[in-house]
């Protein structure tokens, strides 16, 4: 019997507590798949009904569109390759659990698919989205895939329009796409991930940690999402809309009632077995006082009694808990950016607390005992005025055994955060800071007394990053100047301005060794012969697999003398004759042409920004490069000139 009630009670405490905590999803459910977006690059669904009303933010939304790139957005489709920041102005409100440039053309990828169930999550209705295993642009290979999903989960249970999403992630192996900065995946814009009405107007979006930072959401990152998690399941963020507005994930009222009613299960088991006549005898009122314990359940006759009592103090002990839960539920979170989960963002970059420079003070009088403050060059920075000032115009904020932390470093230290944590008030960061720097300056003191900083490895990590800094900063010398909001303003009405819309052409091609085989190939395409499986049986490009099918294109992603075939060709029609490229000779074929919606200025500024400053850094690097000594190895040793690196398989010449 003992056995039997013990039993009971475990059986019922971890039922209390599974229900106590909100719905979760396992990462990846990966069925949502009724329907797909085939294979494309930046393309959206229609409008699909959710199958339940959600407020987003104060706006209630029965339909959602599907965007291949990471994100559903509503009111309209987001074709952007290029990640945006959730926290500024937008086109339409998102959800993005991983907004990059997702390619899903190639064979390779997954296709991204989605559907609405009317019992999925809980027996609740939900809307799914699936991204397996998918490509970034314009990679054919597959080598780096990423898996992710989305769910929404109406909680109309709860209150109206109230609704659970969930961010699920398996391995995510790139971050950026080729047209967006980024080199085999990696660098230039980084993905971003979390939701945003659209608004820019704090409260309205949210953005996980590392958001945006490159190397940071990919496996192995500070912040990989396989692993991150805010509420205790690897590779999963649960957000719960209520009231449309993001509230903290906390325990349900419900949790209540059943501890209740397991203890009145328990309690009928107790009456049936001994009796209430023999609970209340057997009980000395002050001694079960003392002891801690229900006064009937002191000294019973059956050792059950007591698991019992074990579970009536475990149920007091947990009701405030859950009360607290219940009045937590429904408070929207203070704060728009990030800081849930496993908190703040704090991407500190090269910091110099650790450095030993000329004119550092003595420990014992460097900070007086009652500083003044006087304003800082920056105007949200304040520093020690007096005897620190003397020792250093920056001033000093603290010593670590000797090491002098100035305020520059804490300036280096917020220049270094996401936007969103910069914009806090000072007062809120100086503390995070210097608390940080003084962790920072004991580490490395503690590396120098074990000679960790003689050690090769680390001096090669250590050069690394002062190259890197000065890297950072030569750039952000070069660009000084050039690169100007009206430098941007005119580069987008140089490329949208009066343009009913973006010309885009979804292209295949069969790609060979020589000149002869390419024209062969024409003549037979001529005679009727299927581009497809042509591509499959001949082409040496990794497209081969898909038929030679590189999705959509725009004329700005394509070497100009490629974009010069492509996009004179009619829909239907192939170029007649071939073109140059680094693996041969290919044949184009022009498959559908569209217009797709010029971008407003706002949302488009980002990608021109970066395309301004990649140019502007290309052509202070190109002329740094003329003027300087290179020679390149392949790995067997022979000679590798420059141009032999390009990666791209546009035209370098049309005729033979």
């Amino acid at each position: 019997m003992i056995r039997t009630v013990s039993a009971l009670v475990g059986l019922m405490l971890g039922a209390a507590f599974f229900l106590a905590a909100p719905a979760s999803a396992t990462p990846i459910d990966g069925t949502y798949t009724k329907t797909s977006l085939g294979r494309t690059d930046d393309g959206s669904s229609a409008a699909v009904a959710l199958g339940f009303t959600m407020n987003f933010f104060g706006t209630s939304y029965s339909t959602i569109y599907i965007n291949n790139n990471g994100n559903v957005s509503f009111g309209g489709a987001v074709n952007a390759y290029t990640p945006a920041g959730l926290s500024g102005v937008l086109t339409h409100p998102m959800i993005a659990p991983f907004f990059a440039d997702v390619y899903t053309s190639a064979a390779s990828s997954g296709i991204v698919s989605y559907e609405s169930r009317a019992a999925g999550v809980g027996g609740r209705p939900t809307f799914g989205v699936e991204w397996p295993r998918v490509n970034y642009y314009n990679d054919s290979t597959g080598a780096k895939q990423d898996t992710f999903e989305l769910l929404i989960v109406s909680r109309s249970d709860l209150a109206a329009g109230a609704v659970d999403i969930y961010f699920n992630y398996g391995s995510m192996k790139w971050e950026t796409g080729n047209a967006s900065g980024g080199v085999n995946g990696l660098g230039g814009s980084c993905a971003t991930a979390g939701f945003s009405a659209g608004s820019g107007k704090a409260g309205t979006f949210y953005e996980l940690p590392g958001s945006g930072l490159c190397g940071s959401l990919i496996d192995g990152g500070s912040k990989q999402l396989q692993t991150a998690t805010n509420d205790g399941v690897a590779g999963q963020w649960l957000f719960a809309i209520r009231g449309g507005n993001l509230v903290s994930n906390v325990g349900e009222p419900g949790c209540i009632l059943l501890m209740w009613l397991s203890l009145g299960a328990l309690l009928w088991l107790r009456l049936r077995n001994s009796g209430t006549l023999m609970i209340a005898r057997q009980c000395r009122a002050a001694r079960c006082f003392l002891s801690g314990l229900p006064p009937f359940a002191w000294r019973l006759p059956r050792p059950e009694a007591r698991a019992l009592s074990a579970w009536f103090l475990c149920a007091a002990l947990l009701t405030p808990w859950c009360a607290a839960g219940a009045a937590e539920a429904g408070k929207p979170v203070q704060g728009t950016s990030q800081g849930m989960g496993q908190g703040t963002s704090q991407r500190t970059g090269d910091k110099r607390a650790g450095e030993k420079r000329a004119g550092d003070a003595v420990p014992d009088a460097a900070v007086p005992l009652t500083p003044n403050f006087r304003q800082h060059g920056l105007p949200w920075i304040f520093y020690h005025a007096g005897e620190a000032a003397n020792l250093s115009p920056e001033g000093l904020v603290g010593i670590v055994e000797g090491r002098n932390i100035r305020i520059e470093d804490i300036a280096d230290a917020i220049a270094a955060l996401p936007d969103q944590l910069r914009e806090m008030p000072f007062d809120t960061l100086y503390p995070m800071m210097l608390e940080m720097l003084v962790n920072q300056a004991v580490l490395v003191q503690e590396a120098t007394r074990l000679e960790i900083d003689n050690e090769p490895a680390v001096q090669r990590r250590m050069m690394k990053a002062a190259h890197q800094a000065l890297e950072k900063e030569v750039l952000d010398r070069l660009a000084a100047g050039k690169l100007t909001e009206a430098a941007t303003r005119a580069r987008y009405d140089q490329k949208y301005g009066g343009r009913a819309g973006i010309a885009e052409v979804k292209i295949r091609i069969v790609t060979v060794k020589t000149f002869d085989e390419a024209a062969a190939a024409i003549a037979a395409l001529d005679k009727g012969a299927d581009f497809a499986s042509m591509a499959r049986q001949r082409s040496i490009d990794p497209s081969a697999r898909g038929g030679g099918d590189l999705g959509w294109v725009r004329r700005e992603r394509l070497h100009p003398s490629q974009a010069e075939v492509v996009f004179a060709l009619d829909a239907g029609a192939h170029a007649a004759l071939p073109v140059r490229d680094r693996l041969g000779w290919s044949v184009v074929r022009a498959e559908e042409r569209r217009l797709v919606p010029v971008p407003p200025y706002d949302l488009a500024r980002p990608v021109l920004r970066q395309e301004l400053l990649r140019e502007i850094i290309g052509a202070e690097i190109a002329v740094l490069r003329a003027s300087t000594r290179i020679k390149l190895f392949n790995l067997d040793g022979s000679g590798l000139e420059p141009g032999d690196m390009d990666h791209s398989w546009h035209i370098v010449t049309v005729p033979k």
